[in-house]
């Protein structure tokens, strides 16, 4: 089973391996919002604890930008539905 540190070392590599920042990151994991930033640095610096689903999707956007996507510029509707996930140019 995952651990505490191994859930953080994911979520932090895998935003750093997208070439997202934590303002780009924070937008993602809100779906579209735009406040967030200061959750992702708790969690990086392992103040607020990365649970699984967070873990998860990391890896899941790693894997989409290591398979030619530009997760940085994914597209979220008004409800936080993705409307495009562009590809890498």
């Amino acid at each position: 089973m995952a651990t505490k540190q191994s859930k953080q070392a994911i979520y932090s590599l895998a935003r750093k391996k997208t070439q997202c920042g934590q303002d780009d990151w924070a937008r993602i994991f809100s779906l579209g919002g735009k406040k967030g930033q200061p959750e992702v640095s708790k969690k990086e610096k392992g103040t607020r604890q990365v649970n699984m689903p967070e873990a998860l999707a990391a890896q899941l956007l790693q894997f989409l930008f290591e398979n030619g996507y530009d997760v940085k510029s994914m597209e979220f509707d008004d409800d936080g539905i993705i409307l495009t996930i562009p590809k890498q140019k």
